[in-house]
């Protein structure tokens, strides 16, 4: 089995996830498949103002503030930064965006996305059909002087769920094997178990739901299952510090 990146899955769920509905609504649970357009209308925002060291959790408040924002996502074969268009901003602490099909030249193959490539090193194999379907994908970022993110993710003492939000150029489907991979880190034994995959992503835009949870712990161990299903629960809309993941991994 590829080596488990647990730490990796984590931050690219949040850095690219939220939740959607296509018929310009807020978000709740359903289906992935969210169609050509999408539309945030008024949603409130939470921002991290400190964190909990003590159950390694994010405090969080109201945000009350303004914010532009870019739509893109970080191309892993290119190094750069890639509009995907649309437009909006945070007014008064509510988000409110709009986005149709993504800008023709943001689409890349699945290599160019973190996602994919975390996907790659948890499922062994790890199959996508056809091969030569191209996406895009939605992260938040505000510009200087701030350099914040925005997503839409859930993080407690035992859970990490976050959501992907990708464009598809056709209907693809991601099969893989799951498995269980071991880890020791600072003394902690972490056993990571994920099952087979089986993903089909409709043409146009998906929400991608991923979670994290311990199953069971000690003092020198842990337990975490992974779960990834085509679909969009509510969670909170978090702006969080320096673009830096600090909300998600802590680093």
């Amino acid at each position: 089995m590829k080596k488990f990146r647990f730490l990796g899955i984590i931050a690219v769920a949040a850095i690219i996830g939220f939740s959607a509905t296509s018929c310009g609504g807020n978000g709740g649970v359903g289906g992935g498949a969210l169609g050509m357009a999408l539309a945030f209308t008024n949603v409130q925002v939470q921002e991290v103002i400190d964190w909990d060291d003590e159950n390694d959790v994010p405090i969080l408040s109201l945000f009350t503030g303004n914010r532009s924002v870019n739509a893109g996502y970080w191309n892993e074969d290119t190094g750069a930064w890639v509009p995907v268009g649309g437009t909006g901003e945070i007014a008064g602490g509510r988000f409110t965006f709009n986005i149709a099909e993504p800008l023709p030249n943001s689409l890349a193959p699945a290599e160019g996305h973190g996602w994919f490539l975390n996907w790659y090193y948890t499922f062994d194999p790890f199959i996508i059909a056809p091969p030569d379907a191209r996406f895009a994908a939605l992260t938040f970022r505000t510009p200087s002087p701030h350099y914040e993110g925005l997503g839409r993710a859930r993080r407690t003492e035992t859970i990490y769920e976050g959501l992907l939000y990708i464009w598809a150029d056709r209907n693809v489907t991601f099969t893989g094997t799951g498995g269980t991979e071991i880890d020791v880190e600072d003394g902690v034994t972490y056993t990571f178990i994920s099952a087979n995959l089986n993903l089909t992503l409709q043409e146009g835009w998906n929400a991608v739901h991923v979670r994290s949870a311990i199953v069971s712990q000690s003092a020198n161990a842990r337990t975490v299952r992974i779960t990834i299903s085509h679909s969009h629960p509510n969670l909170l809309w978090v702006l969080f510090p320096e673009y830096d993941y600090d909300y998600y991994n802590n680093d």
